[in-house]
């Protein structure tokens, strides 16, 4: 769930981002499938971050279960399964799925609650919140896929306002975002 800066930090730059992404896995997680799943969830961000992401169909699902395989197959079919599952019922979905701490189960549901409400930050949120088991990660790495597609003008007023911090971390997130694109513009609200 730590893995969301390397996606921002690297969104034009894939190679790189699939390198820092597993690094920064490597640390605490060797399992190739917590690896895999931080590149998953890196390149999750990434696409939400870029113009044009397809999030019709599953598509969107399908590019991350791609991008990840060669770090460990198993998490293509995960994956597979919650873009499977997308008209169905989100309680039942996220049963299916599985809402543990493991990448197996938490990777697929963040990815599923973000494909399924792309569009609404909020929904998004509370669908992971709300889901049991793991919800603190899973509704980091859904919140975080959620607000590089949406901005961060799309967080609810209630959610941003009580952020211990907030100035700092907005002051952060610029230089980021100067240092990633180059740019001296401070109009990185999005």
């Amino acid at each position: 769930m730590r893995v969301m800066p390397i996606g921002l930090r690297y969104f034009r730059d894939l190679a790189a981002l699939k390198r820092g992404a597993a690094e920064s896995a490597i640390i605490t997680h060797r399992d190739s499938r917590a690896i895999a799943g931080a590149v998953a969830i890196a390149y999750a961000v990434a696409l939400a971050l870029g113009a044009g992401v397809d999030l019709q169909g599953g598509v969107f699902l399908g590019q991350v279960a791609d991008f990840a395989a060669d770090m460990d197959e198993r998490v293509v079919p995960a994956i597979a399964q919650a873009q499977r599952l997308l008209a169905d019922d989100p309680e039942e979905a996220l049963t299916k799925l599985g809402t543990g701490g493991s990448v197996m189960e938490a990777v697929p549901a963040a990815l599923y609650c973000f494909a399924r409400s792309p569009g609404d930050f909020e929904g998004t949120v509370l669908r992971a919140a709300n889901a049991g088991g793991d919800t603190d990660t899973i509704g980091a790495m859904a919140g975080a896929i959620s607000g590089a597609l949406n901005g961060v003008n799309s967080l609810p007023a209630r959610f941003r306002d009580h952020v211990e911090g907030a100035d700092h971390l907005r002051q952060v997130a610029l230089k980021l975002y100067r240092h990633t694109t180059g740019s001296a513009s401070a109009s990185a609200e999005r």
